[in-house]
């Protein structure tokens, strides 16, 4: 989507499901963007060499808690991979280690932007001012519930 709708940009996608790297393949070949998207499987949660610098660095992680997770509606539970939902004890430990892991990789003055869960936005903004990022702000969905949290690398 991001490749479709910026159509001067280079995008990078990554995840660890052989199924949503086939999906996104897919959906960027029948986007007509496949020539500006390179898909690679990596693990969020292992440091991974994506050869080069980034303007912006984009995740949606897992960020259930671990113990919430088996009592998610059936709409979620039967729809969506268990590896796509849990995010450990407290349903942030993707977020910490992307953090930490992506100031290599993200160019000075980039930015950083997670999805979050409905009441991790707080959380989320300290986890990224604590590892030296700055100008956090949060956007909001159509419900008026910080589910956006974006910062600046400094």
């Amino acid at each position: 989507s991001l490749a479709h709708y910026l159509p001067l940009s280079r995008v990078t996608g990554a995840d660890i499901s052989p199924i949503a790297i086939e999906t996104a393949t897919e959906n960027a070949t029948r986007l007509g963007v496949a020539d500006r998207v390179n898909i690679i499987r990596a693990d969020a949660l292992a440091e991974y060499d994506f050869g080069g610098e980034y303007d912006v660095i984009v995740s949606n992680p897992p960020y259930i808690p671990d113990s919430v997770v088996a009592g998610l509606d059936s709409d979620v539970a039967d729809f969506e991979p268990h590896l796509a939902l849990c995010g450990g004890d407290d349903g942030l430990d993707f977020y910490r280690v992307i953090s930490r892991n992506a100031l290599p990789i993200l160019a000075e003055g980039g930015s950083i932007v997670f999805e979050v869960g409905h009441d991790q936005a707080e959380a989320v903004r300290d986890i990224l001012t604590n590892c030296g990022y700055v100008q956090t702000r949060f956007i909001e969905d159509l419900a008026g519930i910080n589910r956006v949290v974006t910062a600046i690398k400094s």
